[in-house]
This record gives C-alpha cells, sequence and structure tokens, in this order.
C-alpha cells in the first residue's frame, strides 16, 4: 500500500519555497521570498545536499538573465534561511540565459544546468558551475554546449539533464532536431583536459502519429535505459512516457519506444516532469491536469493524476497503467514536478490549490 503525499504551491506564494512538516498534517513555511531585481523570479524547483538547497531562477539577478542560487538552513530553530545568488546568467557573448529547471550535483560539488536561451547560437546551453576553491570565493561558470538548433540539433532545452556513467551528460530539447519536434541528446567529456564536449543527438522526435513531441526530461534505471515524457504527440491522445534504450553489442543506435500514450481521461493528460523509476522497474509519474471534456468545456484542465506504469512481463508486451490516486479539491492542481518515492510513500508539489486561482 503506497501512501501519497503532495505539496500545493499558491499562485500568492508562487515566488516563495515551501516544505511540509513530517506529520500527518502539511502546512507551509516561506523558506524564502525572492526580489527580482535582486535575487531573480520564477524559481524552478531545488535540489539538496546537506540541507542546503540549489536552484534556479528563470530572470532576474544581476542581468536580468536568470540565476543560480543558494539557500542554507539556519544555525537556530526559530532562524532565518539565507539566500545567496552563486552566479548571475549574463546572455551576452555565448553565456546562457533564462534556466527553466534545477540544477544536478556531481559527488566534487559541482552543479551542472541547462538554459532555454543563450550561448553561442542563442538555441540555450549545457553549463558546469564549479564551486570555489576556496570558502568566500566566486563559484565559476562554463558553458558545456551551446545548441545550434541546426542541421538536426537541438534547441530550447528546457528540464534539469541527468549525469550517467563516465561523466556523460543526458538530456532532452524541448524543439529541433530532424523534426522541428525536440531530441534526447548526450554529451560526452573531453578525451584530454582543455578539450571540447562531444554532443549526440540520441534521438529526434517525429510528432508523428504513435511518437511523442516536445520531451520535458529523462530519468535513467539502474541499467542505463532513459525513461521520460513528453507534452504532445499530435495523434489524439495527450501526451506519452517512452523509454531510450542504448545500443546492444551489435548496433550503433539508441532506440524509442512509446510505453504509453495519455488519452486525458482517467489516465490524465500532459506529463510535465519525467517518471521515477522503482527498484522492480515500475515508473510512477504526475499528469498536470486530466481534459474534463463532458462538462461541456473542452480542453479545461482537471487537477491531475499520479499514476504508475508496470513493465511487460515479456518484452514486447504492453505496459500497465494505473492512476494511483485523482488529485481533487484541497489536495493541489497540477503536478509539475519529479516525483519522490521513499519507503512506501510517494511525494510530489502541485503548482497551485485548488481555488487559488484569481477570478477574472
Amino acid at each position: 500500500m503506497r501512501t501519497l503525499r503532495f505539496l500545493a504551491y499558491a499562485a500568492a506564494l508562487g515566488a516563495s519555497l515551501s516544505v511540509p512538516r513530517a506529520d500527518a498534517q502539511s502546512s507551509f513555511t516561506t523558506l524564502y521570498t525572492f526580489e527580482t531585481s535582486v535575487s531573480g523570479g520564477l524559481p524552478n524547483g531545488i535540489v539538496g545536499a546537506d540541507r542546503v538547497l540549489y536552484g534556479t531562477t528563470g530572470y532576474g539577478g544581476a542581468y536580468g538573465a536568470g540565476t543560480v542560487f543558494e539557500l542554507r538552513p539556519p544555525a537556530a530553530a526559530d532562524g532565518t534561511w539565507s539566500e545567496t545568488t552563486l552566479y548571475s546568467f549574463t546572455g551576452q557573448n555565448g553565456a546562457g540565459a533564462s534556466p527553466l529547471a534545477s540544477p544536478v550535483g556531481d559527488a566534487g560539488g559541482a552543479l551542472y544546468g541547462t538554459t532555454g536561451g543563450g550561448g553561442a547560437y542563442g538555441f540555450g546551453t549545457v553549463f558546469k558551475l564549479q564551486p570555489p576553491a576556496a570558502a568566500g570565493g566566486n563559484w565559476s561558470e562554463t558553458v558545456l554546449y551551446s545548441f545550434t538548433g541546426q542541421n538536426g540539433d537541438g534547441s530550447s532545452p528546457s528540464a534539469s539533464p541527468v549525469l550517467g556513467p563516465g561523466g556523460a551528460i543526458y538530456g532532452t530539447t524541448y524543439f529541433g532536431g530532424a523534426h522541428g519536434f525536440g531530441t534526447i541528446f548526450d554529451l560526452q567529456p573531453p578525451a584530454a583536459a582543455g578539450g571540447g564536449w562531444n554532443e549526440r543527438v540520441l534521438y529526434s522526435f517525429t510528432g508523428d502519429f504513435g511518437d511523442g513531441a516536445n520531451p520535458l526530461g529523462l530519468t535513467m534505471s539502474a541499467e542505463g535505459v532513459l525513461y521520460g515524457g513528453t507534452l504532445d504527440d499530435f495523434g489524439g491522445h495527450a501526451g506519452t512516457i517512452f523509454e531510450l534504450r542504448p545500443p546492444g553489442p551489435s548496433g550503433a543506435a539508441w532506440t524509442e519506444t512509446v510505453v504509453h500514450h495519455f488519452t486525458g481521461g482517467g489516465d490524465g493528460c500532459y506529463p510535465y516532469a519525467p517518471p521515477v523509476v522503482a527498484a522492480d522497474g515500475v515508473l510512477y509519474g504526475s499528469t498536470f491536469g486530466t481534459i474534463m471534456t463532458p462538462i461541456g468545456y473542452p480542453g479545461v484542465f482537471g487537477l491531475g493524476v499520479v499514476f504508475a506504469l508496470t513493465p511487460p512481463a515479456a518484452p514486447g508486451g504492453k505496459w500497465a497503467d494505473a492512476a494511483l490516486a485523482d488529485l481533487g479539491e484541497g489536495e493541489g492542481w497540477g503536478p509539475d514536478s519529479t516525483l519522490v518515492a521513499r519507503d512506501g510513500t510517494i511525494y510530489g508539489t502541485a503548482s497551485t490549490r485548488w481555488g487559488a486561482w484569481p477570478s477574472s
């Protein structure tokens, strides 16, 4: 039996970070409120290490092009969390601009992320942020790759990257590729110090019936299989969940398979974040809403669905879909971040509370 716990971010708290208590009742605590001109605006999720939180803002900061920030807890229980802007994106001279997802960290304390714009060609970047050698020093940013948006390359990466074996970086671009509907890419580290990173497009989404379009992020299984979701598929559905398998001993190409087409009914619509992979291979994820056509307003969103996809018993079989929960009134609306599964409990966030949108 799995327990579901969701934290809803109200529209009025869209610039705040909140955490639930560990008891049965969840409450909201504002850890920090962003001031656009100083610390940035539109925070895009957080990652944590030793209770320190790291994240990005999509705009604001010293140059208006977004930031990477750090939040440190207070020394005393009733103290104030302290925010530090580690880096302000300039969007100039090949630098990135507008990060749209949280960074990920490696064992050495470096942060890796993507920007949706900027770079040498204006189509976004993958960057590395290196911590200072001495306390109090400046973090240093390096653009590992600038997307060209040309000749089959991707453009507009809008999700967090995944750090893979051997220092490789995997990710998605929302647009670009051979068909213009987004890509899955990897970046291989340079063979020698000071060399350039090598980017490969592992898959270009076609947008045709049966395939997805516009991916938003990846997760990697212990076997090196990549999973993710797409917001569209242009086949009368409402997004997909796909898998991308690495080449076998005799193959050179990665193989993409759509494992689930969302219908917009009981299984929800539009997975805004990649699923998580459990030890038994089950995928857990959420959809931003449900298309509620019976009420006479086609395209109106429901409140969202938490789902599980169970792999087939034999290769080539059908994945089994199960809706674990439909979010309802008082439970949040529009889950849009990757779930966390721990000790039989699933944790997640919703983008707003039911009834929190201002009336017109």
